[in-house]
């Protein structure tokens, strides 16, 4: 079901990602809140990656199922990618 494009994707990502920073030690909001949108931020990040490669996936919330497809699809850990010095 890979449907929408990377870029609205990331976008998502990006913004659960600032809630979940935005939330984080705030005495009146449960970690559980922050917990939840760090989750979906990876999950629509994980979203963006598959998309981008046209691969397809269900509709799910298992970010081991995602990394799975992932991996299954031959794309390439980014963690072990080799970074160029400045």
């Amino acid at each position: 079901m890979a449907v929408g494009d990377p870029d609205d994707w990331l976008q998502h990502a990006r913004s659960d990602l600032r809630a979940a920073q935005l939330v984080r030690g705030d005495a009146e909001v449960l970690p559980s809140a922050a917990a939840f949108h760090a989750q979906q931020a990876a999950e629509k990040g994980l979203k963006a990656v598959l998309v981008h490669a046209a691969q397809s996936f269900p509709k799910t919330h298992d970010l081991k199922e995602l990394l799975l497809r992932i991996d299954r699809a031959g794309i390439p850990d980014p963690s072990k990618w080799k970074r160029r010095e400045s």
